[in-house]
């Protein structure tokens, strides 16, 4: 994964050769919006929004947007003043998906609103929630190999669009390997196969798994915590 990096490149169409380039911990950062006034202005994975030179790549201004900036900004005039707004938050499969790619450039909750910048604004964001280490009590694994084998199949076939590759979030929604869900098939399948949190976004699965293979989804899960446990050197349970 060290190899998986993101960039910003500026292009001589003229010269055709590379201008300059910003480099960032990860992929997948925002759209980019050029003024008249020799701005780039970009958006971020890791939660900025930052302002260059356009004609040599110099960092003039940046500021923490506590979200993925995704979005490409926008500039406006309003009242004889130039703004720059976007939308901030999160969009898109990067933030789900990609399990420890998409922490390459840490790991942001969603928070959705329009920021707006002007010369001499003064307004500053609400203080961001602190970010919750992962505390992974996993129950004791029972499961045999071959339930985890088909239960690892099965997440990475119905599941890993939302909750990660390997079973590892992006921080938008839950890790499940943290998830006090895992602790007992009477609390698990009512979610998986009930549908029981689909006002939170969460919908039945019931059509695509039936009891025999959430079990086995739930044994992956409980095995991926067990696993993450070791490499934090934690004992398990």
């Amino acid at each position: 994964m060290s190899g998986v990096k993101g960039f910003l490149l500026a292009w001589d169409p003229v010269a055709q050769v590379e201008a300059w380039r910003a480099e960032y911990p990860g992929p997948s950062n925002g759209g980019v919006l050029t003024t008249a006034g020799n701005l780039v202005i970009q958006g971020t994975a890791g939660g900025e929004v930052v302002a260059y030179r356009a004609d040599n790549g110099e960092r003039l201004w940046s500021t923490l947007a506590r979200t993925g900036v995704l979005a490409g900004p926008v500039s406006y005039e309003a009242g004889g003043e130039q703004y720059i707004a976007v939308a901030a938050g999160w969009g898109g499969v990067f933030s789900l998906a990609p399990g420890e790619i998409g922490l390459m450039s840490g790991r942001l909750g969603n928070i959705s609103r329009i920021l707006a910048f002007k010369l001499g604004g003064g307004a500053e964001l609400p203080p961001a929630a602190p970010v919750a280490e992962l505390a992974f009590n996993p129950p004791k694994l029972e499961a045999n190999d071959d339930t985890v084998a088909r239960g690892k199949f099965l997440y990475h076939r119905h599941c890993v669009v939302c909750h990660g590759d390997a079973a590892v979030s992006g921080g938008v929604l839950p890790d499940l390997r943290a998830s006090p869900a895992i602790a007992d098939q009477q609390t698990f399948q009512p979610i998986v196969l009930d549908g029981v949190r689909s006002t939170l976004g969460m919908v039945s699965f019931a059509a695509e798994l039936n009891a025999d293979d959430a079990e086995a989804v739930r044994a992956y899960l409980v095995a991926r915590a067990h696993e993450s446990l070791a490499l934090a050197g934690a004992d398990a349970p």
